[in-house]
Parts: C-alpha cells; sequence; structure tokens
C-alpha cells in the first residue's frame, strides 16, 4: 500500500480524515480489548489471555504480509532495532492490560497518555535526539499532573490497598516501554514495512507467552468454555494494529498526534458504560495538566520539526 500523503505539509484534507478515522477505531478496539481482558481475568489466567491474543491475532496478519510483499513477508534488516520492539512492545503490553486489571480502565488510560513525556526523555538517551529546557519543562508539568492523578485516587477507600500501588507502576511502565517502542518503530520504519515488524512481533509474543504458561502451569483448559472470546481478543488485535498502520499510511504522526488525546474520554466512557466506574473531578484536573504538557511537546517537535 502505497503512501498517497508523503509531505506533511502537502496532506490533502480527506487523507488527513481518513487517518484520524482509522487511528480513532484503533482507540476504540484497543480499550474494548481492556475492557475484555478486565472482565475475563478472574476466570482465565494472565498469560493464557496474552498467548491468545498473540495466537490468534497472527493468521489475519500472516495473509495481509503475503498479499503485500509475497515471498519477502518476513524479510528484516535491522535484527537489533526490531529485537528491542519486540520486547519493549511484550513489555508494554504486558504492563497495559495488567494495569486495567488492577487500575479503573479510566485511570489506566489517563497514564497511558505520558508517552510523549517518556519519548522526550528517552529520545536523547535512544535516538540521539537533543532535548531543549522548554520540553524537559513540559515534562515536569506532566508528570505533576500524574501525581494529582495518583492523589486523587489514594483518597478513594475502595482503592488504597496494596494492589493499587501495583497498577500504578504498571500503568506507568506501559507508555515507558511504548515509548522505547515507538522510537525503535521510527527506526524500522525507514526501512521495514510496519506488517513485517507486526509479524515478528506476535510471533515472538506467541512464543512468550506459551513459554511463561508452561513456567507458570496456568490452566489453559479454563480458556476452552469461552473460545470465541479468546478468539475474538485475537482477530479484534489484528484489526486494531491494521487500523493503526493505516492511520500512519494516510496521515503524519505529526497531525495525528491529537488523535490519541482521545483515548482518555474514550476511557471514561469504557469505564462508565461497562465497569459503573465515576471518575471524581479532580480526575479531570490531572488530565488536563497531562494533555497540555503533551500538546506543548506535540506543538514544539512540530515546530522544530519545521524549522529543521
Amino acid at each position: 500500500m502505497a503512501n498517497p500523503a508523503p509531505h506533511n505539509d502537502n496532506i490533502q484534507p480527506v487523507f488527513l480524515a481518513l487517518g484520524m478515522i482509522f487511528l480513532t477505531l484503533e482507540i476504540i478496539l484497543s480499550l474494548g480489548l481492556a475492557a475484555m481482558v478486565k472482565t475475563i481475568t478472574d476466570t482465565v489466567p494472565f498469560f493464557t489471555i496474552l498467548l491468545a491474543r498473540y495466537a490468534f491475532c497472527l493468521p489475519l496478519l500472516f495473509a495481509y504480509g503475503l498479499w503485500q510483499r509475497g515471498n519477502r513477508v518476513l524479510a528484516i534488516s535491522n535484527w537489533k532495532t526490531l529485537s528491542l520492539r519486540i520486547s519493549s512492545g511484550m513489555l508494554g503490553l504486558f504492563s497495559w492490560f495488567g494495569a486495567v486489571i488492577y487500575l479503573d480502565i479510566s485511570l489506566a488510560a489517563a497514564l497511558s497518555q505520558t508517552m510523549p513525556i517518556f519519548i522526550t526523555i528517552l529520545a536523547p538517551f535512544v535516538i540521539a535526539e537533543k532535548v531543549g529546557k522548554h520540553r524537559l519543562a513540559a515534562v515536569f508539568i506532566g508528570f505533576l499532573g500524574v501525581l494529582v492523578l495518583i492523589w486523587q485516587e489514594t483518597q478513594i477507600s475502595h482503592l488504597s490497598d496494596p494492589s493499587f500501588g501495583f497498577g500504578v507502576a504498571l500503568g506507568l511502565a506501559s507508555p515507558f516501554f511504548g515509548s522505547i517502542m515507538f522510537l525503535m518503530l521510527r527506526q524500522l520504519g525507514k526501512s521495514n514495512p510496519p506488517v513485517t515488524t507486526a509479524l515478528w512481533y506476535n510471533t515472538a509474543g506467541m512464543v512468550v507467552s506459551f513459554i511463561l504458561v508452561l513456567a507458570l502451569g496456568e490452566d489453559m483448559s479454563v480458556a476452552i468454555a469461552i473460545w470465541p472470546l479468546m478468539m475474538g481478543i485475537g482477530i479484534l488485535a489484528s484489526f486494531q494494529q491494521f487500523f493503526m498502520a493505516a492511520s500512519h499510511v494516510y496521515a503524519p504522526a505529526s497531525a495525528l498526534a491529537p488523535v490519541h488525546f482521545l483515548t482518555i474520554p474514550a476511557g471514561v466512557i469504557t469505564g462508565a458504560l461497562f465497569f459503573d466506574e465515576s471518575p471524581p473531578a479532580i480526575f479531570y484536573f490531572g488530565v488536563a495538566i497531562i494533555l497540555c504538557a503533551n500538546g506543548y511537546i506535540i506543538w514544539r517537535e512540530r515546530q522544530l520539526s519545521l524549522q529543521g
């Protein structure tokens, strides 16, 4: 699939709209999957769920890869970067699913929006990108927003148990590892198609999940009773990745960045509809601080790219 919008400044409105629609669908599917995992986690062991997610995700991805690349569907030119993308992607997904199990989905979704902050912190070390004092100040402000979110949740008695702290750690680990994955994808995208990296990632995830299932002695038989749901998790994950890839085909990352902010209201709606979550008013104050910091980081990166 060729990129119809190769230049950020000349992007046509129809392509921008398509990119935004595809990314919005990806966000909806991501939260839908999180809700499914949260619902069945008391029945099905954690890594068994992940094994199903990776295994049932592969067939559609492989079919699409064959259609797009033929017998070069698994050809990769940068194995070192791919290995970092795979490991950070798995750790990010493990952390994300763990976070939605221990936290309200609305809070997990809000914490996930710290990824631009982590990207700014890690960029100098991972890809030798210079970060100025203005973006570093935005990072500091963003983490103040995180402290507001954590503080307001600890005031709610039913979330004051030890598992809350573990959930917060996972909620911050997910965007941390996600930021590393994003930086690796920047490098891989220069020479490797997204479908190929996705195939290697999901195959590795299936193998690692299976090893962990065996090592921990998880009872996979309990998943047989709900096998359509388990299969659905993997298939929906395929479409989630299709939509993410398609969004970047039709629109540049800089134009799509603000769309990621929809994750928070979508998380609030998902939590309210399926788990009777009702965040207090101060939750939105913490979210506003994080979004303002993210907005400045995105704007600053855009200005710097235009100057470069």
